[in-house]
């Protein structure tokens, strides 16, 4: 799971209101609601990616804000083209980000909700060789 750190739960109202259905055409208006620390748990795989994550001040990245690993070579990022929010590693660094990849991708495109926001999120499966659903991240 991708969270604040434990505090209260100031995002349910928030998240009831998001998955709500908009007319086809209309924008989306979201609230941000942009954590500057972010946990990420992935108990069946990609643990590498699991740790602490500090936003990034300042800086956005396809239009949204940019988080990286405390003590790793890891980005929560949003992808350049479908919108998924990505944990990639040093090689989308290189790349600017202007990508849609990562060990671990929120399952639908965020639509301007941020990764605190995100109940459910798909991780890469190397012998399967694509994203395959964890609701335990």
């Amino acid at each position: 799971a991708v969270a604040p750190p434990p505090q209260s739960e100031p995002t349910r109202g928030v998240r009831r209101r998001l998955e709500g259905k908009q007319p086809p055409g209309q924008a989306r208006k979201v609230k941000r609601n942009i954590k500057r620390v972010l946990h990420v748990w992935s108990p069946h795989g990609q643990h590498h990616c699991a740790g602490r994550y500090v936003l990034v001040a300042g800086k956005q990245v396809n239009g949204s804000p940019l988080w990286r690993m405390v003590k790793g070579s890891y980005w929560i990022f949003s992808g350049k083209e479908d919108g998924h929010w990505c944990i990639g590693a040093e090689d989308t660094l290189k790349m600017n980000f202007a990508c849609d990849a990562g060990f671990i991708l929120s399952k639908r495109p965020h639509r301007g909700r941020m990764p605190n926001e995100i109940a459910q999120w798909k991780k890469f499966e190397l012998r399967r060789k694509r994203h395959v659903a964890d609701p335990a991240i």
